[in-house]
Parts: C-alpha cells; sequence; structure tokens
C-alpha cells in the first residue's frame, strides 16, 4: 500500500457542485499503479478520497473520471449493484452475474468523463495537495445504458 494523503475533490458542473457523483482516479501512467482511488461526491459537491477502503489518496498524476446517474424505480440493493459494476468496469474485476442485471436509466455527465481514456480530466496529488477543483463540463440528461 504506497503512502496516502487526505485529499478530497470538488466536483462542479456550469459553476454549481455536483452532488452524488462517483470520482474515480486512475494513474495516468498505468504503469504507476492500479490503486483503486474513489470517493462520492456530497450534497456541496466535495468528496473524500479512500484508496482502497482507506482514507486518503496516494501521490502522483491521475486521470478523473466522473459518474453520476439516476435510476428509475431501482431498489437500494440494485443502486448498489450499479455502483459495483462501474468500480469493476474501471478496475477490471469480475463480478457475479447476478449484479449484472440492474438497468440504468439517465446518465448527468458527459460520455468521455466515464472513460479514463478520453476524460480531459487530470489532476497531480503532491504530500501538500488537500483539495481538487474539477470541472465536470456541461449539464446534460442522456438516456444511459447499463454497464
Amino acid at each position: 500500500m504506497p503512502k496516502l494523503y487526505p485529499v478530497s475533490v470538488s466536483v462542479t458542473q456550469e459553476g454549481k457542485p455536483l452532488a452524488g457523483a462517483t470520482v474515480m482516479l486512475r494513474y495516468a501512467d498505468p504503469s504507476a499503479g492500479t490503486w483503486a482511488v474513489t470517493g462520492r461526491t456530497e450534497a456541496d459537491g466535495v468528496a473524500k478520497l479512500y484508496t482502497n477502503g482507506y482514507p486518503g489518496a496516494p501521490a502522483g498524476t491521475f486521470k478523473v473520471v466522473l459518474d453520476k446517474r439516476e435510476h428509475d424505480g431501482l431498489s437500494e440493493e440494485e443502486r448498489v449493484a450499479e455502483i459495483a459494476k462501474l468500480q469493476a468496469a474501471q478496475t477490471g474485476a469480475v463480478i457475479p452475474d447476478a449484479l449484472m442485471q440492474a438497468g440504468i436509466k439517465w446518465s448527468y455527465v458527459q460520455p468521455e468523463y466515464n472513460d479514463p481514456a478520453k476524460t480531459p480530466l487530470e489532476v497531480e496529488i503532491t504530500s501538500s495537495t488537500k483539495m481538487l477543483p474539477v470541472d465536470a463540463g456541461s449539464a446534460v440528461k442522456i438516456k444511459a445504458k447499463s454497464l
């Protein structure tokens, strides 16, 4: 496990806080590491980052992957399954077929922000980094497919 630093990400979209978004950091250089750095934004648009479940994030340069989806008619279990599917897609983990059945209706972030190869967002974390501002671009409401 690398040394972790207490870091948060402040996500805005069209100048307003983006609440309920999943934030994932992927090393800009994949050979630098594969640690799962994630967080979820609160009402103020701020997400505390965690690495493999531990508070903080390692130093390095990262691509920022954002996702915000709303589910029509899904139970809490199905919503959690969708988040697990998204995280598994980013880390390459295999998930049970039962979790692959839940559906998603709407995405509120431009599709390029969902893909580490396409996202224009990049941040650098150092030992002195406390807050990383990130702009999620234009607000959208796009019919989304299940992962």
